[in-house]
């Protein structure tokens, strides 16, 4: 028979592990079951300029890794290990992984959006360490810096407006001869002074080491190597982590999962926080208020039963 936790959280990234964090501190019996700390997104990332405490940069997988440890200290255990589906009908729920199954009264989803393929060459190697995806996230990173953006959306181009507030110059790297937007926003950027439009150019190669030092781009023929440090792209989207889940609860068009105001899902005991609300990565400190939200409210939950 498995053994039973007052609650399992699944997904050790921010959130799941503030929110493994609070319940544990409340004494609630508490399981984290985590994939592995660089399989999320925060953990992926090789530099995090912006995160609460810490006014230098530190790499994703150290935060996660102190997340963890500030878990295990208020006294969740921590089991890694990859979850293959639930079993939310009856009292208590049943989450089954890869050679466990494990029971709980209540769960907190957190699984994340890090599901990603289709990686430019160099992109996942140098991700945190001069390639980004959220410029909103990341602009302070860049400040007075000469920067690259790749992509033809219209998300490509309203970043690209935003990102050159900060960069000293930003090349915009087009795989098109034109852009997918409409003519303000396309105004907007071709009278920008700080943003160069490199049109009908690809992508060959992100490069550098430890760090990204220029682009390899293939245009009129040719390729080209523009040095710059750091690389936006907006080819791929990235995919919430909620496989596993298989239509048990309900979810949004875009894949996220539905919550009300407690962040309970469409069943009963059944919460969720973080990157799988939204569907894509979002700012790390939004997370972690996400994670002690859910906590607290199974905290209300596991009270009133």
């Amino acid at each position: 028979m498995a053994e039973l936790y007052d609650v399992i959280v699944i997904g050790g990234g921010a959130a799941g592990s503030c929110a493994a964090q609070y319940t544990a501190s409340r004494h609630w019996k508490t399981l984290l079951i985590d994939k592995g700390i660089q399989e999320g997104f925060l953990g992926s990332l090789g530099l995090v300029c912006q995160f609460p405490g810490f006014p230098d940069a530190i790499s994703g997988t150290e935060i996660v890794s102190r997340l963890h440890r500030q878990a295990e200290t208020a006294g969740a255990a921590i089991k890694t290990t990859t979850v293959d589906g639930l079993d939310v009908e009856g009292t208590n729920r049943k989450v089954k992984a890869e050679t466990d199954e494990f029971e709980a009264r209540t769960i907190i989803l957190a699984t994340g959006a890090a599901a990603r393929t289709g990686y430019l060459t160099g992109e996942q190697e140098l991700f945190g360490r001069g390639v980004f995806h959220d410029a909103r996230n990341d602009a302070p990173c860049i400040k007075d810096l000469e920067i690259a953006i790749i992509g033809k959306s219209k998300l490509a181009a309203e970043e690209a407006l935003f990102l050159s507030k900060f960069a000293d110059r930003v090349h915009f790297v087009i795989p098109s001869n034109r852009l997918d937007v409409d003519s303000r926003i396309f105004s907007q950027v071709q009278h920008d002074i700080k943003i160069e439009l490199h049109f009908s150019t690809s992508l060959k190669t992100i490069n550098g080491q430890d760090r990204v030092t220029s682009i390899t781009v293939f245009t009129g023929g040719q390729e080209k190597e523009i040095p710059i440090t750091t690389v936006f792209t907006y080819m791929h989207d990235y995919q919430p982590m909620n496989q596993f889940l298989k239509n048990s609860i309900q979810m949004a068009p875009n894949g996220g999962v539905m919550v009300n105001e407690q962040l309970e899902t469409s069943v009963a005991g059944l919460f969720a926080c973080g990157d799988i609300l939204c569907a894509k990565p979002q700012i790390p400190v939004i997370s972690v208020a996400q994670g002690v939200i859910a906590g607290m409210s199974v905290e209300q939950y596991l009270t009133k039963k």
